[in-house]
């Protein structure tokens, strides 16, 4: 902030304490508290500065507390500082209630709400809207207040994949926004209602509404809001297939970019959009470098969660053919979700068995129950026949489910079990062993440190794999075909990879396939002695063929270079989905696991 803005900036504070010192009222803080709101979306930072010095200068009572919460934490929000500014919105709803003042609580909880949506917390956002729109219903609102809560509702629904819900709050928005004199309120209402409306597929209704607004906001000078726009727009062209319009925006989006705060809202979301329609186009060097900008920002609200930014990482670099980058980025990933799973085995293993235990209990009482059906048969034959029929048939039915499930908890049980034996051998024999002659070797006076470095090198790889190994695969936006490509890039070139068709398998079954070829693929690379392997996987409508093909070395002992390595396992895996595991020698040497579904 310059010298004069510094200037300008104090002699308004002055000049609202002295006035508010001079008439005694709380409309004077109510004055400055506006000019301070007016400043939000053009100099936050000034509207930061106001809103202290009113704090410190004037007397606020608990509505102007209230509303200067609804300030600085909006300025907050739009300096993308989320976690300080969903605080004080939290504190504006407390300070609002106590001052029984409606309108600065439906204000507050429409603004949190827009806050926790940003940050992927939908329930919670859900909530605040839900009190909102009560409130509005009890005592009324103004149609600024009304259209801003409606458009919210529409972003949530279409956020949970209800497009069609939302058109009917994103058009009620834009009627009631009308001809508002708030432009700040008419841009967001109009910007994002535009966008679900070209979503559903009213698409000149919705870009309409878009060039209606950017060119209200262009009149207007507010680059922040004309960037939110153009995010908009881009997202419609891209969609309509329209290259030389998305080009054209991009462009203009981009001169823009200087004009508004790195981490604001609008900045995230116009480089979040152009990140995802320069991969679209091919164009991954570039949708890169903004990726790598966006997660170099702190504390930016970004509207994409981190796991799935680092999965489009991952696969820009994997189009790049940068496949050690792709990897890196692909388990970061996994690690912002899913890395609980290695500490959540044990909880796994405890509901196994209480599942065990539920269904022994099942299976007895199953068994009193046909005993007692049993006992009765003495009423009458024609009692007896009935209940022969229709009981004894039901607790057979019941009793062979039950039988199903935990045949497969006993299997999954098993699995998890050997699973947890292997890498426990593979730390213990391995890892621990290696450290251990590292350790020798740096106490030696002659000690070979570029060697040294090497071996700790590769027994960190040995640790990045096992660490792998525990971690499940991510099904959020990627299928099986991907994260066995990923597999196979990570192996230093030890797999290749080759598939055809694209996957149509559930999550469940995609996993246990996952994790079957995993651990041939483990042992495979730890006890065959092969030089390398091949993974090919074949993908349809009905079902999939996976094989992996390797030539063990002539060296190695019978039981470890036969037909199904590792097979246990994998064959307990594939009883759980029903899955055809077969092996075969060729005479060349090759050896080859077939899976199929």
């Amino acid at each position: 902030m310059n010298v004069l803005r510094i200037i300008g900036v104090t002699a308004v504070c002055a000049f609202c304490a002295a006035h508010a010192w001079a008439a005694g009222g709380s409309q004077s803080v109510m004055d400055a508290i506006e000019r301070a709101s007016a400043l939000v979306d053009t100099s936050p930072d000034d509207a930061l500065s106001l809103a202290d010095s009113i704090r410190r200068h004037m007397k606020p009572d608990e509505a102007d507390r209230a509303a200067l919460f609804i300030v600085e934490g909006n300025a907050l929000f739009s300096n993308g500082e989320n976690s300080r500014a969903i605080t004080l919105l939290r504190a504006a709803v407390a300070a609002s209630q106590r001052a029984r003042d409606p309108k600065l609580e439906i204000q507050s909880l429409s603004d949190l709400g827009v806050m926790l949506r940003v940050a992927h917390k939908t329930d919670s956002a859900l909530a605040c809207y839900n009190r909102a729109l009560s409130l509005i219903q009890k005592h009324g609102a103004p149609a600024e207040d009304e259209a801003a809560l409606l458009v919210s509702v529409a972003i949530l629904y279409t956020n949970t994949g209800r497009v069609a819900d939302a058109v009917p709050f994103a058009r009620r928005a834009v009627e009631r926004i009308g001809d508002s004199d708030d432009i700040e309120t008419t841009m967001y209402v109009c910007s994002q209602a535009g966008i679900i409306i070209h979503k559903a597929g009213h698409k000149d209704e919705g870009l309409d509404i878009e060039k209606r607004v950017v060119a209200l906001a262009e009149r207007r000078g507010i680059p922040r809001y004309v960037l939110k726009t153009y995010a908009s727009i881009i997202e419609m062209y891209h969609q309509d297939g329209r290259r030389d319009s998305v080009d054209a925006y991009l462009e203009k989006g981009n001169r823009l970019l200087d004009d508004v705060p790195q981490g604001s809202v609008e900045a995230i979301g116009f480089l979040e959009e152009s990140y995802k329609v320069l991969a679209d186009m091919g164009r991954h060097r570039e949708s890169l470098e903004i990726q790598k900008r966006i997660l170099d920002m702190d504390d930016a609200g970004t509207y994409m969660p981190l796991d799935k930014l680092w999965l489009r990482v991952a696969r820009n670099y994997g189009a790049l053919g940068e496949y050690r980058n792709m990897q890196e980025a692909y388990e970061r990933s996994i690690a912002l979700t899913d890395s609980m799973r290695a500490s959540d085995i044990d909880r796994q293993l405890s509901e196994f068995n209480v599942r065990y235990d539920t269904l022994q209990k099942d299976l007895t009482i199953s068994r009193l129950e046909s005993q007692r059906a049993n006992d009765r048969m003495w009423l009458t034959v024609w009692i007896a026949i009935c209940l022969l029929t229709v009981g004894a048939a039901a607790v057979l039915v019941m009793t062979r489910r039950r039988r199903e499930a935990l045949a497969k908890i006993r299997a999954n049980l098993q699995g998890v079990e050997q699973e947890r034996g292997r890498l426990a051998r593979e730390l213990h024999d391995g890892v621990c062993n290696d450290l251990y002659g590292i350790s020798l070797l740096l106490h030696t006076s002659d000690a070979d440190i570029p060697a040294i470095a090497a071996d700790i090198d590769r027994v960190r790889a040995d640790v990045r794999h096992i660490s792998h190994e525990l971690m499940p695969p991510r099904f959020g936006e990627s299928d099986l075909d991907e994260l066995l490509r990923t597999y196979a890039a990570r192996s230093r070139g030890f797999f290749a990879y080759r598939s055809e068709g694209r996957p149509a398998l559930s999550e469940e079954t995609a996993y246990e396939l996952y994790r079957i070829v995993q651990e041939l693929c483990s042992n495979i690379m730890t006890h065959s002695g092969a030089e390398s392997a091949r993974i090919e996987a074949s993908f349809s409508q009905t079902g999939c063929v996976i094989s992996i093909s390797y030539s063990p070395a002539s060296d190695m002992p019978e039981n470890h270079r036969g037909d199904g390595i590792g097979l246990d396992t994998v064959r307990r895996r594939a009883q759980l989905i029903d899955a055809r595991i077969g092996s075969r020698a060729d005479t060349d040497g090759t050896h080859t696991v077939t899976i199929g579904i």
